[in-house]
């Protein structure tokens, strides 16, 4: 039981670092690429909203 949460545990902060890792990655060439991150998260929900 305990060794079973110690697990799970660890997977959720490797699934978490993982996630923030992609999206610091995912940021950081929108800045490289020159694209304003406010600019670019406004055109994907208006994106979304047309998928709908």
């Amino acid at each position: 039981m305990g060794e079973d949460s110690v697990l799970g545990f660890h997977l959720v902060g490797i699934l978490a670092f993982s996630l923030s890792t992609q999206i610091f990655f995912f940021l950081a060439t929108l800045v490289l690429s020159g694209f304003d991150p406010l600019v670019s998260v406004s055109q994907v929900k208006s994106l979304i909203k047309r998928i709908k």
